[in-house]
């Protein structure tokens, strides 16, 4: 099934990571964000974008466990983990 790209790889995996939104494990949002910065078929492209998507929710995560949100904390480390 198609949603952004024709590359069948990064389809399955983009739908991977979507159906993880479930359970916390991503949000539609950053995953569609993150995907439409990416070059059809160009895997260092693909890994790039995820990595800066991660270091981003990385970062928020430390952030709100800094000021004890420890709720939200955990929450963007399962989808930085993802």
């Amino acid at each position: 099934m198609k949603i952004v790209f024709n590359d069948h790889d990064f389809s399955f995996q983009l739908l991977r990571f979507i159906g993880s939104s479930y359970y916390g494990g991503a949000e539609i949002g950053e995953c569609l964000s993150t995907t439409y910065r990416i070059k059809e078929g160009d895997f260092d492209s693909w890994y790039n974008e995820w990595n800066n998507t991660t270091q981003r929710v990385n970062k928020y995560a430390d952030d709100c466990l800094s000021l004890h949100h420890t709720l939200s904390a955990q929450q963007a480390y399962l989808r930085s983990s993802n």
